[in-house]
């Protein structure tokens, strides 16, 4: 098959959040020994990005975070307009002042739209 399967341009008012991607940078170290504050700082390209966010309650992803064998529960599903590879599970995002931290990054197969399973850590 060549070509778009699905021209998501054509669709803009399905997508009517907008996705900021965070990367998180520990605080550096002082003479002391005391870390300085963490930062997260906005993704260069990944700005306001046109999204779909819904509820997922009790939508369980496996996480692999420091070696441990967990379940995770997501609270929401984010569909972003177009995929970005470079979205991934240690980032987070922001939406409306809301922030969501990513548990499994995809898409839905013909990498045309990207869809992030995540869990809100605020409100």
């Amino acid at each position: 098959m060549s070509g778009t399967f699905l021209n998501t341009a054509e669709h803009a008012d399905h997508y009517p959040d907008r996705l900021t991607v965070q990367e998180y940078t520990p605080g550096a170290t002082n003479a002391r020994g005391v870390p300085a504050p963490e930062t997260w700082a906005n993704v260069t390209g990944l700005v306001s990005l046109p999204c779909l966010k819904y509820d997922s309650r009790g939508d369980t992803v496996p996480s692999v975070e420091d070696g441990s064998d967990n379940m995770e529960v997501s609270t929401h599903i984010i569909q972003t307009q177009d995929y970005y590879p470079a979205i991934n599970h240690s980032q987070r995002g922001v939406i409306d002042g809301e922030v969501y931290r990513f548990l499994m990054c995809d898409h839905e197969g013909m990498k045309t739209v990207g869809i992030i399973k995540a869990q809100r850590v605020n409100g």
